[in-house]
């Protein structure tokens, strides 16, 4: 007898606990032991989708590594997990008992080994008894007791008129009588400082002609203040970009000295 699990692996522990049970107890009570073997077969949960989507594909778009799993739940036709199939023949899939495994266990236990004839796994389910039909008595006809006539409406009595409401006379409104406003004695007016004329604006500077004599020297001059390019108030040299700290010194003088 050759029993083969399909499972997703860390699910349904107790269905596979319970077969390897039974195993063990039936391999001591058979004369070959080795005639009865379980195979378990775990799918990982990850993988478990695409399995089952590579059931209804064409053999040749099968991965290699998923083509033997995938030959054999064609085989067995088997769409979900758990499932078990004994001797070839799927025996339950999907929400399986424990308790329906084990008898078709038993039940194939029985034929193939004779010492087994009087297996008990499980007990055989119970068959429900028949349901005895329940006589009905016919209810009793109701009592007719006379109905006896109502009594007559009572007359309403009319409700009291309401008294008349009370007319008081209406007093006239008494005239207000608004004091005279205060009047109060007009201030003298307050005399008008006479306003100085604005005084007049000061005459414009004269500009005068501004005469600057600057000696010009051609080539480099022996003083920066004989040079166009030096500039007296910021004392530096416009042409180079140098800081003239010695006029009497230019320094373009000793950058020619030192080989510039």
């Amino acid at each position: 007898m050759y029993i083969e699990l399909f499972v997703v692996a860390g699910q349904n522990t107790d269905l596979e606990n319970s077969l390897k049970k039974v195993v063990e107890d039936l391999r001591g009570q058979v004369q070959r032991p080795d005639k009865i073997r379980l195979a378990t077969v775990k799918i990982r949960p990850d993988a478990v989708d695409q399995v089952l989507r590579l059931v209804a594909e064409p053999p040749d778009k099968v991965p290699p590594h998923y083509r033997s799993l995938v030959n054999m739940l064609k085989k067995y036709g088997i769409s979900k997990f758990p499932a078990v199939v004994v001797d070839g023949v799927k025996v339950g899939e999907g929400s399986v008992q424990v308790e329906d495994v084990l008898r078709a266990v038993q039940e194939r236990a029985r034929v193939e080994f004779p010492e087994l004839s009087t297996l008990e796994l499980m007990p055989p389910k119970p068959v429900p008894s028949p349901v005895q039909p329940v006589a009905v008595e016919p209810a009793p006809p109701p009592e007719l007791r006379p109905v006896a006539p109502p009594e007559p409406p009572k007359p309403l009595t009319p409700p009291a008129a309401p008294p008349p409401p009370e007319v008081r006379p209406v007093e006239p409104p008494k005239p207000l009588i608004q004091p005279p406003p205060e009047v109060k004695p007009a201030e003298p007016p307050k005399p008008v400082m006479p306003i100085a004329p604005p005084s007049p604006a000061p005459p414009p500077p004269i500009s005068r002609p501004f005469t600057a004599v600057v000696r010009l020297v051609l080539g480099r001059p022996d003083n920066c203040s004989e040079c166009a390019y030096y500039g007296q108030l910021t004392s530096r040299c416009f042409l180079f970009g140098f800081a003239v700290a010695n006029p009497t010194s230019p320094p373009c003088k000793q950058y020619v000295r030192g080989g510039g």
